[in-house]
């Protein structure tokens, strides 16, 4: 029995073509995968950018609301730096508070996510209550 030379060709061949698919098909995948991991890197970026810019208007606002600004001037600053802000007002004792919520930018913000900072400030003597 004699062996054809062709056949063996043609079955290495068609071995061959029925794996050169798989290849296209695992780089799709990586290749959707890093785009997911991308994408999330630069949301939990963007909520982080977001966060710090709340808590630098929190800060700001507690520390002017300890020095006797009222909480209608505090609002109206934070509101003039962020005009999507939301402010909330606390007091214990010699102590005040302020939490400002931010919508953080991109597309997080535009998806009606907020990120919120809270900062504390002992009132100064001599501050009007």
């Amino acid at each position: 029995m004699t062996t054809n030379p062709n056949a063996a060709t043609a079955r290495s061949a068609r071995a061959a073509g029925s794996e050169a698919g798989m290849v296209t098909a695992e780089s799709a995948l990586s290749l959707t995968a890093l785009a997911t991991v991308f994408v999330l890197l630069v949301a939990i970026l963007s909520a982080a950018v977001g966060y710090f810019h709340a808590q630098d208007l929190s800060r700001a606002a507690a520390r002017s609301l300890s020095l006797g600004t009222d909480a209608a001037g505090v609002a109206a600053q934070v509101r003039a730096a962020e005009p999507k802000a939301t402010v909330r007002f606390g007091e214990d004792g010699d102590m005040v508070g302020v939490t400002v919520s931010v919508p953080p930018p991109g597309l997080l913000g535009r998806a009606g996510a907020t990120v919120r900072a809270t900062s504390v400030a002992a009132r100064e003597p001599g501050a009007g209550k």
